[in-house]
């Protein structure tokens, strides 16, 4: 209904001028800059539409790219997929008048149930060639602090800071104007407003080069992160940017996923003078542990006391990330990847983490079914292709009661793997699975719900 309702009048101005009458079609002035940003805690993916067109796929703590757009009205759409339906659910709408050279940032604020949208306004910036400076604005979207007014010190390293001299004061859910920094090494405090004795976080150094345009700003951690408050740097390009914090120091696990490797023992140095996980057997997960450098090298060395080394992963890690690694790789070829596993629950699904872990299968398909149903060439898929050693997809799933089968992807009849696993899910649960190959049958996997075990 939305493009025929654009489609007439455009037609009723071509009718017009072909009957001899000059164009009736408006005429832009100029372009205007906009872009979204989503600080829904517990949303899934967020469609960002200008009206039913698809400009952006944010999910939480991210912003979209900016795009410009003639200065006409338009309305921006805010759309998400519930598990189970054929279309998307439509969160909320905002109408904005474009005004040639002005840059306009879309805030989806509040809960999925009780959407909001703000509008930051301000004019375009284009820097000049040659300038040294960055710009930025600093704003509030931290919804567990949406009660307090914060100071915002953001001053160049080793400059420490006083009371009444903030660089800016925010309350949530707005932006300040943009300001001009020197490029250079900076810091950045969070108080209550108008109390510096109440920091609320204080990050490392952060190098920022010019001709930065960026917006500054708290979020509130999730399981994802050790810390309560994470502070990022959103870049008008769509690009999200970590302020360090070293007052939460990051954590990692260990995962045994080579199933001929035998039992490995894992040090954080290259001298194998620092253990820190002992004889870690195939399929474990460990518990987390604080990281005790973020850059350095993990050695794993088989668990029979000789001390070869068979595997070394270099990492520059950063603060307040949650980090898992993983051994995998078979006969001799093995690698200890990493990555940071997706523990954020959603208000709208249930979160099914999958990775793929096998050496015999390259490629394997996921269904949920009905308790009692198997699948065969007609089931439908809960994903296709799983590759393996490509890392974790996240599948959503409505509430229910499932068994989950996993087969060989491109097999005509169905060649089952493993199966059925049964699960019973509400939104707002987080399953983690991986599929491992089964040590005593290549003809079938393990297909296994992790837990941490010491």
């Amino acid at each position: 209904m939305t493009q025929l309702r654009i489609f007439l009048p455009l037609l009723a101005a071509l009718l017009i001028s072909a009957c001899g009458g000059e164009s009736a079609l408006p005429n832009p002035t100029g372009k205007a800059s906009v872009r979204a940003i989503n600080a829904i805690k517990a949303s899934s993916t967020v469609d960002f539409r200008i009206e039913e067109r698809s400009i952006g796929a944010i999910e939480y703590r991210e912003i979209s790219t900016g795009d410009r757009f003639d200065d006409f009205t338009y309305t921006f759409n805010f759309d998400l997929f519930f598990p189970g339906d054929a279309e998307p659910t439509r969160l909320i709408s905002e109408s904005i008048d474009f005004v040639a050279n002005q840059d306009y940032t879309l805030l989806l604020s509040g809960t999925v149930a009780a959407p909001s949208v703000t509008v930051w306004e301000m004019p375009e910036r284009v820097f000049d060639t040659g300038e040294t400076v960055f710009q930025a604005r600093f704003a509030h979207t931290s919804d567990s602090l949406a009660a307090q007014s914060l100071d915002v010190y953001f001053l160049p390293e080793g400059t420490m800071p006083v009371a009444g001299e903030e660089s800016a004061t925010v309350t949530f859910g707005n932006s300040t104007p943009p300001i001009d920094f020197e490029a250079g090494d900076y810091v950045l405090t969070l108080t209550t407003a108008g109390d510096i004795n109440d920091v609320l976080f204080t990050s490392g150094t952060t190098t920022i080069g010019a001709l930065e345009d960026l917006i500054v700003t708290p979020f509130d951690g999730t399981p994802n992160d050790t810390a309560p408050l994470v502070m990022l740097l959103l870049g008008s390009n769509g690009n999200e940017f970590l302020i360090p914090d070293p007052n939460s120091p990051s954590q990692i696990q260990f995962l045994h996923a080579a199933a001929d490797a035998g039992d490995v023992d894992v040090y954080d140095d290259v001298d194998l003078m620092s253990q820190v996980v002992d004889d870690l057997t195939y399929q474990q997960l460990t518990p987390e542990q604080t990281l005790a450098q973020l850059d350095g090298t993990y050695s794993f060395t088989p668990f029979d006391g000789t001390g070869t080394v068979f595997v070394e992963r270099e990492v520059a890690l950063q603060n307040s990330i949650r980090y898992r690694m993983i051994l995998s790789g078979s006969a001799g070829e093995y690698a200890a990847v990493l990555i940071t596993p997706d523990r954020r629950p959603l208000d709208t699904a249930a979160k099914l983490v999958v990775s793929n872990e096998t050496q015999n299968f390259g490629f394997v398909t996921l269904y949920a079914m009905d308790p009692g149903e198997v699948p065969d060439a007609t089931s439908p898929v809960l994903r296709s292709g799983l590759t393996s050693g490509f890392g974790p997809v996240v599948l959503l799933l409505e509430d229910g009661t499932f068994d989950l089968y996993v087969s060989e992807s491109g097999t005509d009849p169905v060649n089952l793997l493993a199966g059925p696993v049964t699960i019973d899910v509400v939104a707002g649960d987080v399953l983690d699975f991986v599929v491992f190959d089964n040590a005593a049958d290549p003809a079938i996997v393990d297909f296994v719900e992790l837990v941490e075990t010491p």
